[in-house]
């Protein structure tokens, strides 16, 4: 899955530029893949050049793309990658639940109410 990897690494590449200009580097040899998901991290072009603690970012964390519409999610520094991994598995677990009954229904997009109702039903038994 080479070729997928590539195209995912320029859309968070293109992401970053946008986001915060040409000052920022993906560590590439740490970019993660799930069946959903890949996931990467990012620092300081400077801190790339010198590892010296006081070139690094501070609050970044974990970038990820997910795989089905390319929608990039970003967490800050209190979100790990496990942490927000679970988040987003979680997110699109019950995306594919509800797509049973409404096959469009997004949940990234942000335009639904949900309202979940706990239903009791009663069995009567009849003699």
């Amino acid at each position: 899955m080479q070729e997928n990897k590539e195209e995912y690494l320029k859309i968070a590449k293109e992401y970053l530029l946008n986001r915060h200009g040409d000052i920022v580097q993906i560590f590439e040899d740490d970019i993660n893949e799930t069946d959903d998901t890949f996931c990467f991290h990012y620092q300081s072009k400077k801190f790339f050049e010198t590892l010296r603690f006081e070139d690094q970012f501070v609050g970044q964390g974990p970038l990820f793309i997910l795989k089905r519409s390319k929608k990039i999610i970003s967490y800050g520094s209190a979100t790990g990658e496990m942490p927000g991994l679970i988040k987003i598995i979680n997110q699109l677990n019950k995306e594919r639940l509800i797509r049973v009954f409404y096959k469009d229904y997004d949940i990234w997009d942000g335009k639904y109410d949900l309202i979940l109702i706990k239903l009791k039903m009663k069995w009567v038994l009849k003699k």
